[in-house]
């Protein structure tokens, strides 16, 4: 299960996405709230978080602060905005601060799960290169005693 935080000022906003959403259903569990990008950074530090859903104006640090800490701090958490502004300058910061998308207030459930869904894509493609490349380091650290014994069998019988 992926984990999830939900980042919204309006806690009414909290509570629906929380009740609307099939979140087990995704493959997401939500491991906490918060009403302001403080709260969730101090959160995220103190958990492991893999998706953030959050709106872009919050009081004391807002989401597009937060997203900007997070791409540093935290670049592997995904980031959904929601927000009740449809201005054009957030949607450029949100998208060079690597969001995965910008939905508008009122959400509308159909287009968050179709975006949940393709974070759950995203997240599965990452978890799968990993273990690809883990196990190709494996391989590797595995190999190097063999390769190591033929290069000096090699130096020594074309020595002879």
């Amino acid at each position: 299960m992926y984990k999830l935080l939900i980042v919204d000022d309006e806690a009414s906003v909290r509570s629906g996405l929380r009740e609307c959403v099939n979140w087990s259903d995704l493959g997401i569990t939500i491991v906490g709230e918060a009403e302001d990008g403080e709260i969730a950074l101090s959160m995220i530090q103190e958990m492991e978080v893999d998706i953030i859903l959050m709106d872009v104006r919050m009081p004391h640090m807002d989401g597009i602060t937060l997203a900007g800490l997070l791409k540093d701090q935290y670049p592997q958490v995904k980031k959904v905005f929601i927000s009740g502004f449809g201005d054009v300058d957030y949607l450029k910061q949100a998208l060079k601060l690597d969001a995965i998308d910008y939905i508008l207030k009122p959400v509308r459930i159909v287009e968050l799960n179709e975006v949940l869904q393709r974070v759950v894509e995203l997240l599965d493609e990452e978890d799968l290169r990993m273990k690809n490349l883990n196990a190709m380091q494996i391989k590797l650290n595995q190999s190097i005693p063999l390769l190591r014994e033929r290069y000096l069998t090699t130096l020594v019988l074309d020595g002879v």
